[in-house]
């Protein structure tokens, strides 16, 4: 487990439609000291982007709703938002890769690979 207290100030922020999914994520960047915000798609996450801009977004590209590429559209036009790092998560590598995310990550996801590059973009 990480220290802590490096972590303790950054907020990740989750915009996925899965909620088992949300839930291991949320509980693990908690143990791992991080804040975690949770949307369950994309306006929510909009909305979340708006309250608080987070150090880190972990997204999934395919929600009901605003979709993951509605979302990232908006995120990257906004010049508040625009440098905030977005990792990818999708089954869908190419289609996900072609985002150009800053970093994307294959589901079904490995904890340690999204804790280490959370880790990384969010330094």
């Amino acid at each position: 487990m990480k220290n802590q207290s490096t972590t303790a100030q950054r907020t990740v922020l989750i915009v996925e439609d899965n909620s088992a999914i949300n839930g291991v994520l949320k509980t693990l960047l908690e143990l791992e000291g991080y804040r975690v915000i949770v949307a369950r798609e994309g306006r929510e996450g909009i909305e979340a982007l708006r309250r608080e801009p987070p150090d880190v977004i972990v997204l999934d590209m395919m929600m009901p709703g605003m979709n993951g590429w509605h979302f990232l559209d908006y995120q990257k036009a906004e010049s508040r938002f625009a440098k905030i790092p977005v990792i990818v998560i999708s089954a869908f590598g190419e289609i996900a890769r072609s985002v150009r995310p800053d970093a994307y990550l294959p589901k079904p996801l490995k904890l340690e690979l999204l804790l280490e590059t959370i880790q990384k973009l969010s330094a």
